[in-house]
């Protein structure tokens, strides 16, 4: 149902560390009691504006945390490893001329190199506490745990970011097709 009456305007404050998803006009809900994840999507719930303090990752629980770098880490590869425009047919004339959601750009690739070469820094986490069992699970831990297998599917469509992405993270990459759809996986489990 939309709203009849127009929306006040919405400033979003994530409480956790703040992945993009608070600038959308997205809503996904846990219902406990069905046991599922539910969504809205309506262009009125869109914040104005998003008011993200990276300082909130010292004070959530550990888990949070946890998961939301998961989180980012596979937004940022999939932003750099995403196809650039160049390599798209049919493609815009010039990069600001292409969709938003479109492959990536000399900004996210930048900022995603970094957040890869940072995570290389840190150690493998396996959460040894949560209920296996447990149907509602955390994104960045839904995102993470199919991340292997989706950027096996994807490296040959741009293998040479996927050999770039490995690198970062720490692994040696030779270049052979092959090896790199294996290796980005290897490194990220």
């Amino acid at each position: 149902m939309v709203p009849q009456n127009p929306m006040l305007p919405l400033i979003a404050v994530p409480t956790t560390a703040g992945t993009g998803s608070e600038t959308t006009g997205a809503a996904i809900m846990d219902l406990p009691k069905h046991q599922c994840k539910s969504g809205i999507r309506q262009r009125c719930i869109k914040p104005l504006l998003a008011i993200v303090d990276p300082e909130n990752i010292k004070s959530m629980p550990r888990n949070v945390a946890i998961y939301s770098g998961f989180d980012v880490l596979c937004h940022a590869l999939e932003s750099y490893t995403a196809l650039p425009y160049t390599k798209r047919v049919p493609r815009p004339l010039r990069p600001d001329l292409r969709p938003l959601y479109q492959g990536s750009n000399p900004i996210s690739d930048v900022w995603s190199l970094e957040a890869l070469r940072v995570s290389s820094q840190g150690h493998s986490y396996f959460d040894a506490d949560y209920p296996p069992r447990k149907a509602l699970i955390p994104h960045g831990l839904s995102v993470v745990t199919t991340a292997v297998a989706d950027f096996e599917y994807l490296t040959p469509a741009c293998p040479e970011r996927h050999a770039q992405a490995a690198r970062q993270l720490g692994a040696t990459v030779s270049g052979v097709l092959e090896e790199v759809r294996r290796i980005l996986p290897m490194t990220m489990s």
